[in-house]
């Protein structure tokens, strides 16, 4: 998946399908692009419930379901 793909749900309620077929369900709570940080890999975080984040790596992501 591209970051411009996953930007257009930012701060959306998402289900993420993971490459290794996990899946994550929040809300997508920020994004990296290389634009920020060219060394680092581009990536998501994923606010799974208040205060706690899971950080995925773009290409790690195989999709993302909006949910309502």
């Amino acid at each position: 998946m591209k970051i411009t793909e996953a930007i257009e749900h930012y701060g959306k309620r998402v289900s993420v399908r993971c490459t290794d077929g996990e899946e994550i369900t929040g809300k997508l709570d920020y994004y990296q692009t290389h634009a920020d940080d060219a060394d680092d890999a581009e990536r998501i975080g994923i606010e799974e419930m208040p205060g706690f984040l899971t950080d995925i790596p773009i290409d790690e992501v195989e999709s993302i379901t909006p949910l309502a």
